[in-house]
């Protein structure tokens, strides 16, 4: 996204533990100081409602960025092990 004056606004996310919004980017929260987990696709906070996992390795990521690294890659980024889309599942509640 993109704030006034050309700078890339931050995206804000809830903490998985505490839903204090914090930066997408930063996996540690500010008000409770949990560990995030981070999405091997994306690099970024995990959030619930996008949660998906390596069908192999269970390393958790954002579905819609991991399914678009397995059409380009067919390999998990993590585990490096090929990957078949349709065993990437939503998970309702990690």
């Amino acid at each position: 996204k993109e704030a006034m004056g050309g700078e890339e606004e931050e995206v804000m996310v809830p903490c998985l533990f505490c839903e204090a919004l914090g930066p997408e980017a930063e996996l540690q929260c500010h008000s409770c100081k949990s560990i995030i987990p981070f999405c091997i696709a994306t690099g970024m906070r995990m959030e619930r409602g996008d949660w998906a996992q390596c069908p192999v390795c269970t390393m958790p990521c954002k579905r819609e960025g991991f399914v678009r690294i397995i059409e380009s890659e067919k390999h998990c980024p993590m585990c490096s092990q090929e990957v078949l889309i349709s065993a990437i599942q939503t998970i309702e509640d990690p």
